[in-house]
């Protein structure tokens, strides 16, 4: 299944629109009838030129080969890893590499489930949802691009009710994902 989530045109659309719900958070009121604060949506980029637009609020750490946001209330992390593709095997090999690296402390193997088709920016990317058996709290979806001379694995994780509540949010984010390319 292919879904044409976000084009060159659409990218600016999607910008757009996070600046817009940023900026109409500042015309609601907190319960004691003071402005919420507002916030803006920046372009944060690694040393080695993958970036995300997020709020400002949010942190990134950029060490090495991984660059990750964090939610300024800590629920949820976005991290994008940089693999040199020769040497990773083929798209498919590289994949379950990601996946079964992924596993957390106390899973035996995540449920199945299948890869998705999605657009970031102009280029494809490969995504799961990943469910840990034994269950967990915690809610993994895997993003895999194919960058030419890199792969880029981005991997985005909070508890299940965060997901619930600000997952479409936190994928908003991941939509913006520009990767390094030669």
């Amino acid at each position: 299944m292919t879904v044409a989530v976000n084009t060159r045109s659409n990218r600016s659309l999607l910008i757009a629109s996070l600046a817009l719900c940023a900026g109409m958070a500042g015309c609601m009121r907190s319960e004691g009838g003071l402005p919420v604060k507002q916030d803006r949506f920046v372009k944060f980029t690694s040393h080695l030129g993958n970036s995300f637009v997020a709020p400002s609020q949010w942190t990134a750490t950029d060490k090495g080969d991984t660059f990750s946001l964090k939610s300024p209330d800590g629920h949820a992390v976005i991290t994008t890893t940089v693999y040199t593709s020769e040497g990773s095997g083929s798209l498919d090999e590289f994949r379950e590499i990601m996946t079964a690296g992924l596993l957390p402390d106390g899973a035996s193997r995540w449920q199945d489930s299948k890869w998705t088709t999605i657009k970031l920016g102009d280029v494809d990317a490969h995504t799961r949802e990943l469910i840990a058996i034994p269950d967990s709290d915690t809610q993994w979806r895997l993003y895999v691009v194919d960058g030419g001379k890199y792969y880029h694995a981005i991997f985005l994780h909070a508890s299940k009710i965060t997901m619930a509540l600000n997952g479409e949010v936190y994928e908003s984010i991941v939509m913006t994902f520009e990767g390094i390319r030669e």
